[in-house]
């Protein structure tokens, strides 16, 4: 039996047999015996497709990733504090740790305003050996985009960087952990540092801004609570200078009281928004950190692993796969080529009036595409 022909059941029918059932039934011997047949073409393609892949992976350079994780600091005493007064004047004031949640900090370090200033960030560049200092680049250099537009650029290196970052979170500590991987050990090491300085930033530049919106209600209502209380203190000297034995009366004692009771509540209130009023002021210059770095990144010793052998079993298994369907498709052909000739040769010339096609398509192209530069 040729090497080549066909192996379905009824393959040998003389052309124009209408033993339909039995020239379109597949049996499994068939597909062994198809895939036996072609045995070597099919090692040769899984064998072509691993070296391909196998070849690609090493000459891609190496990659370096430096992870850290930090945690978010909150105030949440102060916070407190002020919703707890605001409450008292029928405002409402996000409690401690609104929006400050560690999957706001992911969402913020993958948002993109946050991706386009680290890459237009300046780091250093050093030799191989990471010893000496050759100069500082961008991400958009680091990355090779060259769109012919710094916005585009820019925009480009960002989406790339996207690619390189993993962060994710821990809900029962709270605790932030990202990775960045680079080209190179010293770069990761400095993007992730860079994340890191952004993300101190943002919450410095957040707290400020409402400490400041915080001060300027405080200060209203210190204003406000000044006044409540003078008048408070007023009506109390006022009702001691008419009635200088109110002690001898009920009526005045219970009056009295009440006159107290609310000179005291404003006095309280006072006191609470002047000393909210004063962390307010201090806050809103306030530089220090408000994350706390658990574990800094670090230059990675080693690169990235590079996974070759699963790379090369992929590699066999898709080329034994794409092999197998040649088998297939090649023993397919010599069936209809000689149960059905006429059908074969209708292919066939379709077939290379679609490669002609695609022939003067490219033909096309290539006369086009160097007039548009």
């Amino acid at each position: 039996m040729d090497r080549d022909e066909p192996r379905f059941r009824g393959s040998d029918a003389e052309p124009g047999s209408h033993d339909a059932s039995a020239a379109d039934t597949v049996t499994l011997l068939g597909l062994l015996s198809t895939l036996l047949a072609h045995r070597r073409r099919i090692a040769g393609a899984a064998v072509l497709v691993a070296v391909l892949v196998l070849g690609i992976s090493l000459l891609l350079p190496r990659e370096w990733t430096s992870s850290a994780t930090f945690l978010p600091q909150t105030e949440g005493a102060q916070a407190s504090q002020l919703s707890t007064i605001a409450a008292q004047f029928g405002l409402n004031i996000p409690g401690p740790g609104a929006g400050q949640s560690p999957q706001f900090y992911a969402d913020l370090m993958r948002s993109e305003p946050l991706r386009e200033a680290v890459v237009r960030t300046r780091y250093t560049v050093r030799t191989a050996s990471d010893s000496v200092e050759t100069g500082s680049i961008d991400l958009v250099q680091a990355y090779g985009v060259d769109e012919g537009d710094s916005a585009k650029d820019v925009l480009k290196a960002a989406e790339r960087l996207e690619d390189d970052l993993w962060v994710t979170t821990r809900g029962e500590t709270g605790v932030v952990e990202f990775s960045v991987q680079m080209h190179s050990p010293s770069l990761a090491r400095q993007v992730a540092q860079r994340f890191i300085e952004l993300v101190n930033q943002f919450n410095l530049e957040t707290r400020q801004s409402q400490a400041a919106a915080e001060a300027r209600f405080l200060s209203e209502r210190v204003s406000a609570a000044r006044g409540d209380l003078q008048s408070a203190e007023d009506s109390l000297q006022g009702f001691l200078e008419r009635n200088r034995s109110y002690d001898q009366s009920p009526t005045l004692q219970f009056e009295y009281q009440r006159l107290q009771r609310h000179v005291t509540l404003q006095q309280q209130v006072y006191t609470s928004l002047v000393q909210s009023y004063e962390q307010a002021r201090i806050a809103r210059v306030r530089n220090t950190p408000v994350i706390t770095v658990v574990e800094g990144p670090q230059e990675p010793a080693k690169p990235d692993r590079r996974h070759l052998l699963l790379k090369v079993l992929l590699g066999l298994l898709l080329g034994g796969l794409f092999g197998s369907m040649w088998a297939f498709w090649h023993d397919y052909l010599e069936g209809v080529r000689r149960q059905s000739p006429g059908d074969y040769q209708e292919f066939a010339g379709t077939w290379v009036a679609a490669r002609n096609d695609l022939r003067d398509l490219r033909h096309w192209l290539a006369q086009k595409l160097p007039s548009r530069d």
